[in-house]
C-alpha cells in the first residue's frame, strides 16, 4: 500500500496493528505492479510502517529488548552460510552441535538450492591441450606477451615490473624490465622495432652466405 501524500517519507517505524507493510516513496519498491479497482487512502500518515505481523508471516523473528528491536530471519541459512566464510553444511552443523558460534539457530538446509559464489570457486577449467605442429611459418609472425609484477624482490636496476615475450616459431624469449606497467607499450615499440631489423640482417646474411656456397 502506498500513501498519497506528496511529502517524502524516509522514517519507518514498526507497527503492530496494520496489517500490511506501508511506504509512500515509489523508488523503493522493486517489482510495482499497478492494479485495477478500488483504492484504499489513509489520511494523515506521515511515515513508512513496517507491519509486524507481515513480517511474522514471512518468515522474521521480531524481538524486543530494552530500547531496541531486533528483526531477523528464522531460518536464514544462506546468511550464515556467508558469515562463517562458505563454509559446509557439516561443518555449520558441528558448530552449533558444540556451541562453538554464539547466537547461530538450529537451521534447516535445503540442498536443492545451490550458492553461486561456492559453484564458480569450485569449477575447475580445462587445460589446454599442447599442439605439436608449429601454427606459424616465420619469426615474428605471433609473439605471446604477458607483463608481470615482482612486488618483494626487486630487478638489479631497481625495477618491480617485467615484459615477457616469447616468439611463437623460434621459442625465442625476451624479458624487459620496467619501472611502471604503463611503460610497456612504449617498450614494447622500441623492442618490436630492433628485432625486426634485426631478423631482416640475419634473412640477408643467410642469403649471402647460402649465395656464396652455392659459387
Amino acid at each position: 500500500i502506498c500513501l498519497t501524500t506528496g511529502m517524502r517519507h524516509l522514517s519507518w517505524y514498526l507497527d503492530n496493528d496494520c496489517s500490511c507493510h506501508l511506504m509512500g516513496e515509489r523508488y523503493m519498491f522493486q517489482d510495482l505492479k499497478p492494479k485495477r479497482g478500488g483504492c484504499v487512502t489513509f489520511g494523515g500518515l506521515k511515515h513508512n510502517l513496517l507491519s509486524i505481523s507481515q513480517l511474522y508471516d514471512n518468515g522474521y523473528d521480531v524481538s524486543f529488548n530494552k530500547g531496541e528491536c531486533i528483526v531477523k530471519n528464522q531460518n536464514d541459512q544462506w546468511a550464515w552460510h556467508k558469515k562463517l566464510g562458505h563454509a559446509n553444511l557439516r561443518l555449520i552443523s558441528k558448530l552449533k552441535k558444540h556451541n562453538l558460534v554464539r547466537g547461530l539457530p538450529s537451521l534447516v538446509y535445503k540442498t536443492d538450492i545451490l550458492c553461486d559464489v561456492c559453484q564458480k570457486e569450485k569449477q575447475v577449467k580445462g587445460s589446454f591441450k599442447s599442439k605439436n605442429i608449429v601454427s606459424t611459418s616465420r619469426a615474428l609472425e605471433l609473439l605471446h606477451i604477458d607483463l608481470f609484477v615482482t612486488t618483494r624482490t626487486a630487478s638489479m636496476s631497481g625495477k618491480h615490473y617485467g615484459l615477457v615475450v616469447v616468439d611463437d616459431y623460434s621459442k625465442w624469449t625476451w624479458v624487459m624490465f620496467l619501472n611502471h606497467k604503463d611503460e610497456s607499450f612504449k617498450v614494447f615499440s622500441i623492442f618490436y622495432k630492433r628485432v625486426q631489423n634485426e631478423t631482416s640482417l640475419l634473412e640477408v646474411g643467410d642469403l649471402l652466405e647460402k649465395s656464396a656456397k652455392k659459387h
